[in-house]
């Protein structure tokens, strides 16, 4: 795809100065979408949700007693912690899929392998981040004493200024059950109309 680009005095540019449309060169990251580097971190991704997942109930279960909860409370400490450097990890290895898979599309709207993948790597994000709200919620709730001793972990370091954000609108929080609702939602809701007109 090339474009003849106008000079603001009226004359066209040289052809060997016409410019043309975006292209990456990804191939250090991935050869292509059906590679299997590709394939092996859309698995990687896949069972390290599945672990996320199983992981959350343990904190579901904290949330029960949130009110209750201090800096004494080392072994939750630990899994938030946990939980924490998982979820971080999935969604550093699902965000580099997302990213090629937008590249691939940027350069070639119409690539069908792309677009499929595209619908496979949000869904596998809005997994992650459906399998994050309880460790999200009990951030929120918790009393200050046990947020404050799981910030001094080295996982929660990055994310303290979201955590302080959060807590400050602790009023506005829907249930558990609600925000994963909300969570689940994205996936169709939030690009479901231009997924609707690209299919």
């Amino acid at each position: 795809m090339c474009w003849e680009v106008r000079l603001l005095g009226g004359e066209f540019v040289n052809s060997v100065d016409v410019l043309s449309g975006p292209a990456w060169n990804n191939s250090d990251e991935y050869s292509s979408i059906d590679s299997s580097d590709f394939n092996d971190d859309l698995t990687l991704v896949r069972k390290k949700s599945e672990v996320l997942k199983s992981q959350s109930v343990i904190i579901e279960e904290c949330l029960k007693r949130v009110a209750q909860l201090d800096s004494c409370n080392l072994v939750l400490i630990e899994a938030a912690a946990r939980q924490r450097r998982l979820a971080d990890e999935i969604f550093i290895v699902g965000a580099n899929l997302g990213t090629y898979v937008s590249c691939q599309l940027s350069v070639n709207g119409g690539h069908v392998q792309a677009r499929q993948m595209q619908a496979v790597v949000r869904q596998l994000m809005t997994d992650l981040e459906e399998h994050s709200v309880s460790l999200n919620q009990l951030m929120i709730e918790a009393p200050a004493e046990f947020v404050s001793a799981c910030l001094s972990r080295e996982e929660f370091r990055p994310h303290e200024f979201l955590i302080h954000k959060q807590r400050d609108f602790r009023p506005f929080k829907l249930s558990l059950e609600q925000e994963k609702l909300l969570t689940r939602f994205a996936v169709n809701g939030l690009h479901g109309w231009s997924t609707l007109y690209d299919n």
